[in-house]
């Protein structure tokens, strides 16, 4: 999944040293459900870790709900090209900010870009891709404003924070041992 861009080498290495240390559910696991889920405690830990960071997808929802509540028609300004599936897919995984303040974000990333369509002109497009490539934070937001100023400029973007999936590793892992004081 590392290799896939699905999360980072660190998470990849992370999962691989629990396998190591701790192939299969404690004893002291006491829930039975989780004996029915995988006898492999990784496995667990992985997929809780993935429920816990669908949380994450469910605030970034009810902000933008309230957002859209409030400012109906200008929630995806500039992008009303884009599918519906796509518009979903941005506000369950991100939210809007103001440009100016991304470069002092460290962990937050622009999920548009700018292209140039069949006639020439530049519009926002969202790019749902997994990865920044070979870019830092600083160069790959600094890139991107540089472009906006090609289509005007927003008062929001749509952003993403990056997020590793380390995080929810460990509050799964917590949980567990939570459950089982």
């Amino acid at each position: 999944m590392s290799y896939l861009g699905i999360f980072g080498g660190a998470d990849g290495k992370a999962i691989i040293c629990l396998s190591l240390a701790v192939p299969l559910v404690p004893v002291s696991i006491r829930l039975v459900i989780v004996w029915f889920l995988s006898p492999f405690f990784p496995m667990i830990i992985l997929a809780l870790g993935y429920l816990l960071s669908f949380l994450v997808s469910l605030s970034f929802l009810a902000r933008n709900l309230l957002a859209y509540l409030q400012e109906s028609s200008s929630m995806f300004d500039g992008l009303h090209e884009e599918s519906f599936a796509r518009k979903l897919f941005a506000v369950i995984s991100g939210y809007r900010l103001d440009p100016e303040r991304l470069i002092s974000k460290p962990f937050v990333y622009p999920m548009e870009h700018v292209v140039a369509d069949g006639e020439g002109r530049k519009r926002r497009r969202f790019d749902l891709s997994l990865g920044i490539g070979d870019d830092d934070h600083d160069h790959f937001v600094n890139k991107f404003l540089n472009s906006l100023g090609e289509v005007g400029s927003p008062k929001l973007v749509w952003v993403t924070p990056g997020l590793p999936m380390m995080v929810f590793f460990l509050g799964a892992l917590v949980f567990l041992i939570a459950i089982n004081l």
